[in-house]
C-alpha cells in the first residue's frame, strides 16, 4: 500500500485517540466531582477527608465503585480504540485505493499504454478524477490514431 494510506489511516486513528481520550478525561472529571460531594456530604463536617486524602472513613462500597468506574473507563477506552482503528483502516482505505489505481493508471499511461482506465464507483471529486482520466486516455488513443493515419504509419508493418 502507499504512503498515502498509511498518512490517511494514521490521521484518522490519532484523531480518534484525541477523541477518546477528551470523552475519558470528561468524563473522569465529572465522575471526581460528583464522588468529591459526596465525600464533603453536608453535615459530615469533612469527616470522610483528611487534608484532602481519602480515610478510612471510605467504606469498601466507595472503593470497589471508584475501582470499577477506572476499570470500566479503561475499557471502554481499549474497545473505542479497537473500534477507532478498524473505522480509521476502513476510511484510509476507502479514500487511498481510488487514488493508488489513478497511479497505477497513470504510470501505465506513461509507459504508452493507452488502453489503461480506471474503474468509476465514486461520484465525488475522485471519481470525476477518474472519469477525466479516462476521457483523457480515449482522446489521447483516437489523437495517436489520427496522428498514425496522417503520416501513414501503419502499425500492422511492424
Amino acid at each position: 500500500m502507499g504512503s498515502l494510506l498509511i498518512r490517511v489511516m494514521v490521521t484518522f486513528f490519532v484523531t480518534t485517540v484525541a477523541v477518546i481520550v477528551g470523552l475519558i478525561l470528561v468524563v473522569n472529571y465529572q465522575v471526581s466531582e460528583n464522588f468529591n460531594s459526596y465525600l464533603y456530604m453536608s453535615g459530615m463536617h469533612g469527616m470522610m477527608m483528611n487534608h484532602g486524602k481519602m480515610t478510612s472513613m471510605m467504606g469498601s462500597p466507595e472503593k470497589q465503585f471508584m475501582i470499577s468506574l477506572k476499570q470500566s473507563l479503561l475499557l471502554a477506552a481499549g474497545g473505542m480504540l479497537l473500534i477507532g482503528a478498524g473505522v480509521s483502516y476502513y476510511l484510509a482505505r476507502n479514500i487511498a485505493t481510488p487514488v493508488i489505481d489513478l497511479n497505477r493508471a497513470v504510470n501505465a499511461v506513461a509507459a504508452g499504454n493507452l488502453d489503461a482506465t480506471v474503474s468509476v464507483e465514486r461520484q465525488d471529486e475522485v471519481g470525476q478524477l477518474a472519469m477525466a482520466f479516462n476521457a483523457m486516455t480515449v482522446k489521447l488513443k483516437s489523437n495517436t490514431v489520427l496522428r498514425q493515419r496522417f503520416f501513414g504509419w501503419d502499425s500492422s508493418r511492424t
